[in-house]
């Protein structure tokens, strides 16, 4: 844990106006700081007091993936943006108010209450941190609650089984394998689409009884296996035997830190999540007519597995859930529920 700003109060408002945060400048400075680098060098390109304070909580709060990071950033620069247009004001000067009149802002652009409640808890942990440095009194967030969600996105953004076949069938014809293996592996393994850039040949290996896994780093710097199934695993076969000439159990320690999905122009390369978004919205919106997302496909692989008998505990443990209570939130879906109405299904005429 390293600090970028001291605790003395050193931080203030002189000079400050109200100016966007560069995202890309942060992300740039804080890339630097993972790259071995002083904080001093971020100290002189920072001039912007909320960017400061982002860098700040960074430093000292840094235990997530890259990609976490990005997610903090742009969540912290939406919410600090806004309050220094609208109300002239810096971090250090926001008060409960501020925050509520953002939080109402979202709700009349119409944001889903999981990304309003996303926003709060980022914005209650950023101003945390800065109490915790000694920079605020008190944390303009300690009163703002989250809203409540009713029926989560586990449930409306689920497919069904024939839509699963159709997305299958199509990209089988119309895709290439690598687009039709990365459909089959975000829906096989429920895995979350920040895996697919690490992915690489060295990463999959087989257990004492002979079943398939893929060693990845997730969401929290976490390293963890994943289970692939057998029909997976025989097409990843394929795959590697057509892309390299290798047969099925064939050991290639030369291809092991070669990615499984790569660039068409470079097998070195991975593809990028935004690569892997587009390929599952193209499939999905050609084969069913609708535009889906890759975690569409983490959801209804749980949901899928429930109704087919599957443990809630071996869910978990497939998608990598810390609390059981993430979980449980697909077996509150509508998806599992039993109707009252149902049961006078047969005296409704037709």
């Amino acid at each position: 844990m390293m600090d970028i700003l001291p605790v003395s109060g050193e931080l203030t408002r002189k000079g400050y106006s109200p100016v966007t945060v560069d995202r890309r400048r942060v992300l740039h400075i804080f890339q630097s700081y993972l790259d071995g680098k002083e904080p001093g060098y971020a100290l002189e390109e920072v001039k912007n007091v909320n960017e400061q304070a982002i860098l700040n909580f960074l430093f000292r709060t840094y235990r997530q993936s890259f990609q976490t990071i990005e997610t903090y950033v742009f969540a912290l620069s939406h919410v600090l943006d806004f309050i220094a247009l609208k109300n002239g004001k810096t971090c250090f000067e926001v008060h409960e108010s501020d925050v509520r009149g953002y939080v109402h802002h979202l709700q009349k652009q119409r944001y889903a209450p999981s990304t309003i409640n996303s926003r709060i808890a980022i914005s209650q942990s950023f101003w945390r941190s800065l109490v915790d440095a000694g920079l605020l009194r008190s944390n303009p967030c300690t009163s703002i609650h989250k809203l409540r969600e009713g029926q989560s996105g586990h449930a409306k953004k689920v497919i069904s089984l024939y839509e699963r076949d159709q997305m299958f069938a199509y990209a089988l014809k119309e895709c290439s394998a690598r687009d039709y293996l990365l459909l089959l592996m975000l829906y096989s393994t429920g895995a979350r689409v920040g895996i697919i850039p690490k992915a690489t040949w060295g990463s999959l290996y087989l257990d004492v009884q002979g079943r398939a896994w893929i060693s990845v780093e997730e969401k929290g710097s976490e390293e963890r296996s994943i289970y692939v199934p057998a029909t997976l695993l025989r097409n990843l076969q394929k795959y590697r035997e057509y892309q390299f000439g290798l047969p099925p159990d064939a050991q290639a320690p030369g291809i092991a830190t070669l990615p499984i999905f790569a660039q068409q122009k470079s097998v070195t390369t991975p593809i990028s999540r935004h690569t892997a978004h587009r390929v599952i919205k193209h499939i999905s919106t050609e084969a069913i007519g609708k535009a889906i997302s890759p975690h569409w496909l983490r959801h209804s692989f749980a949901t899928h597995v429930r109704l087919k008998g599957g443990s809630l505990e071996a869910i978990k443990a497939q998608l990598g859930h810390r609390s059981y209570d993430t979980t449980l939130r697909y077996e509150e879906s509508v998806h599992f529920q039993t109707p009252a109405g149902e049961v006078l299904a047969e005296d409704i005429p037709d």
